[in-house]
């Protein structure tokens, strides 16, 4: 599945962070460096196996470890709204 920002959120990068606001709730959350990674390669169309793998080597991490991250971070994304299937 391909991944884009909802209309009312916006990016903000902060050091290694990235900053995710939402606009209409008017909240904030910021990601550590490895969920930055991961959510800009998701958002730039990369699927979720190729994430993986990009962040099991930039990281230097185990792949189950980056997977079930990476599946709780885009849960926890669609859940508050912040990322939406970009085929809507």
């Amino acid at each position: 599945m391909a991944y884009k920002l909802n209309n009312n959120v916006e990016l903000q990068p902060v050091g290694d962070q990235l900053i995710v606001l939402d606009l209409t709730g008017n909240t904030y959350y910021a990601l550590n460096a490895t969920a930055r990674f991961m959510v800009e390669l998701l958002l730039s169309g990369h699927a979720a196996e190729d994430v993986v793998i990009a962040t099991t080597q930039q990281f230097a991490a185990e792949n189950e470890v980056i997977s079930r991250d990476l599946e709780a971070l885009i849960a926890d994304l669609v859940q508050k709204q912040l990322i939406v299937d970009s085929r809507c």
